[in-house]
């Protein structure tokens, strides 16, 4: 984004892009861990149920880092 272009959303709405940007993407990062948290308590309870063996958290949780991963690297 060049400076007039900044200079005319800043104009129209009262709010600096760049401050916009950074609060859009901390949001969603906020809801990304939020979600991945959600699910790593949903793996640890079915381990404890026993409805999962340790060697399918373990993957779960492999599988699970990996997405967040490239999910936060999109967005960031």
């Amino acid at each position: 984004m060049n400076p007039a272009m900044r200079d005319a959303f800043r104009t129209g709405s009262g709010v600096d892009p760049l401050n916009l940007k950074l609060t859009l993407t901390l949001s969603a990062v906020g809801v990304i861990l939020v979600v991945c948290t959600w699910i790593v308590v949903q793996l640890i309870d079915a381990y404890r149920d026993e409805q999962i063996r340790s060697e399918e958290v373990v993957l779960g949780l492999v599988r699970l880092v990996i997405l967040a991963g490239l999910v936060i690297f999109m967005i960031v």
